[in-house]
């Protein structure tokens, strides 16, 4: 997918799903504070990467099995009112 501009998306998650999101920045921060890393960074790297799956996959292409393993959110749509699994 070609990436060359970005428009805004406003989007609405659960309160659970953000909080894992402001998590997971922090996370890196900490790992390289040379470099800031937002929710919303994190939140657009994971919706490009479930488009490159979904387009994979009705190409016929499998997905790889690192994003299978890293990346649960696809396999099953949250609900809205739905609890989302902390790991």
């Amino acid at each position: 997918m070609i990436q060359n501009r970005q428009v805004p998306m406003m989007i609405s998650l659960p309160p659970e799903a953000r909080d894992k999101l402001r998590i997971l920045a922090a996370e890196q921060n900490m790992r390289n504070p040379t470099r800031v890393t937002a929710a919303a960074s994190i939140a657009r790297e994971l919706i490009l990467e479930g488009i490159e799956k979904i387009e994979s996959m009705e190409a016929g292409i499998k997905p790889s099995d690192e994003f299978t393993k890293n990346s649960g959110l696809l396999a099953e749509p949250v609900k809205s009112g739905q609890k989302i699994q902390k790991s």
